[in-house]
C-alpha cells in the first residue's frame, strides 16, 4: 500500500513541528537579547562605572556589590544586578590593541559591561557616557 494523498507520515510532521519550534526559540532568544539592551538605563550604567573606578563597592538601588580586582592585570571588576538581570562590569585593559584599549591608554575611564545570562558585551561607558552595542 502506497502513501495516502494529503497524509504526511508521523516523522515528517515531527520534523516540521520541531523546525517551527526551533525558529520560535531562536526568535525568542533574539527578542530577549533586544529586550535586555533596550532595558539598560544609561544613568545607572554611568553611575556603576564611576563608583567602580573610585569606590570599594557599587550601589544599585538598595543593594551593594563589592568591587574586586582581576589577577595579574589588577583591573577593577564588579558583578551587579539591574531589575533581576546580572551584569559584569570590567575596567578596560589599556594593553589591548582595540580602540577601547587605546582610549584607556590615553587616560580615559573605559568600562565594558557584559550581560551574564547572554554572555555578550552589551555596553561600554567612556568617561561617564554609556553607549549600547548594536543588536
Amino acid at each position: 500500500m502506497g502513501p495516502v494523498p494529503g497524509f504526511l507520515p508521523e516523522w515528517v510532521l515531527c520534523q516540521k513541528v520541531s523546525a517551527r519550534v526551533g525558529r520560535m526559540n531562536s526568535a525568542h532568544r533574539a527578542a530577549d537579547f533586544g529586550h535586555a539592551i533596550s532595558m539598560l538605563d544609561h544613568a545607572i550604567l554611568s553611575a556603576v562605572a564611576e563608583q567602580m573606578m573610585t569606590d570599594p563597592a557599587v550601589s544599585v538601588g538598595e543593594k551593594s556589590f563589592k568591587v574586586k580586582r582581576t589577577g595579574a592585570s589588577r583591573l577593577r571588576t564588579v558583578h551587579f544586578e539591574i531589575e533581576g538581570r546580572e551584569y559584569h562590569a570590567i575596567e578596560q585593559n589599556p594593553e589591548k590593541p582595540s580602540r577601547w584599549g587605546q582610549l584607556a591608554r590615553q587616560g580615559r575611564k573605559v568600562v565594558q559591561l557584559r550581560d551574564v545570562s547572554l554572555g555578550k558585551y552589551v555596553a561600554v561607558v567612556v568617561d561617564g557616557k554609556a553607549k549600547e552595542y548594536s543588536k
